[in-house]
């Protein structure tokens, strides 16, 4: 979204009530519903009343919601609820006449997935090139952000040798940070709701110069402000939990962006990979496996098993 209240309510966002925060992440993320639905519909998503989204307005500057609306062209998205009001609404919605889970599952993954290509194209590289350029990559996600880190720092690790998954394991977390500086980098991946752990450790690598770059769900995330370099997608669903379809493929476009532009380093290292997977037998496929396959081994006979009166007393 272009529109001019985007930018200064990004700038506001920290500093703004709670439930003036509510109705702006919906503004901010997908602005262009905004100027197809009324007040009271953007305020129902929001999960705020119509008067919140007025009050937004006036706090912005404009004076009132018509004139605020005038200049939207986004897409107004429902913000994450709480795992138990989620799945209350899901068991409420088995119970009624209404198309089936899966089928409204694989429209929210569908969706999820083709957010990312929101994006610009811009982003994606300068924050590839990012990665390519940093002397050492840490990869941060707890809790459920934690499987799209891992699959983040494996895949680049079969690209550059350079990088590794951070976890908070023996109290140590924030001391790997700590030896970071500015020639490094360190991706985040958090999503709505947001682990308060993520954020602080952003926050000491943000202070020490160390570029940020963030895979999240909003542009008003918390992370957002502390990152050098910023992916959205979206990660909300029909289910009690968030969908990891739309982040992972975002990660999945990034890779595909360091593969491509990293040059020789990046064709060395994966054949350097191939070798190596190679001459340990690692996978079962033959084409992947250049060990010669072991020799059949016969099946040992059973003995056959007694009958009835076999060992019976005599």
């Amino acid at each position: 979204m272009s529109g001019p209240p985007v930018p200064a309510l990004v700038e506001r966002f920290p500093s703004l009530p709670p439930r003036l925060q509510a109705a702006a992440r919906v503004v901010a993320d997908e602005p262009a519903q905004v100027a197809v639905r009324s007040m009271r519909e953007m305020a129902r998503r929001a999960g705020v009343a119509p008067a919140t989204m007025l009050r937004l307005a006036q706090a912005l500057g404009f004076r009132d919601y018509a004139s605020f609306r005038a200049v939207f062209i986004g897409a107004i998205a429902v913000p994450p609820a709480s795992y138990g009001r989620k799945a209350a609404a899901l068991q409420a919605q088995a119970r009624a006449p209404r198309p089936g889970l899966r089928a409204a599952l694989e429209e929210a993954q569908a969706a999820a997935v083709h957010s990312g290509a929101a994006n610009p194209d811009a982003a994606l590289h300068a924050f590839a090139d990012a990665l390519i350029a940093a002397h050492a990559v840490r990869f941060l996600g707890m809790r459920a952000s934690h499987a799209i880190a891992f699959h983040f720092a494996y895949v680049h690790g079969l690209l550059r040798d350079n990088g590794r998954l951070l976890e908070e394991r023996g109290g140590v977390l924030r001391d790997d940070v700590e030896r970071l500086g500015p020639r490094d980098a360190l991706v985040v991946v958090t999503l709505a709701p947001y682990t308060r752990s993520a954020h602080e450790i952003a926050t000491v690598a943000h202070a020490r110069g160390v570029p940020v770059l963030a895979v999240t769900d909003s542009i008003v995330a918390p992370i957002a402000p502390l990152a050098r370099h910023v992916l959205v997608c979206r990660a909300g669903g029909p289910s009690f939990f968030n969908t990891m379809v739309g982040p992972l493929a975002l990660v999945e476009a990034v890779l595909a962006s360091v593969a491509a532009r990293g040059g020789a380093d990046v064709v060395a290292r994966l054949r350097h990979t191939d070798a190596m997977l190679r001459a340990a037998g690692a996978y079962l496929d033959a084409s992947w496996n250049d060990r010669a396959a072991a020799p059949a081994r016969a099946p040992v006979p059973r003995p056959p098993s007694p009958s009835p009166t076999q060992g019976a007393a005599p």
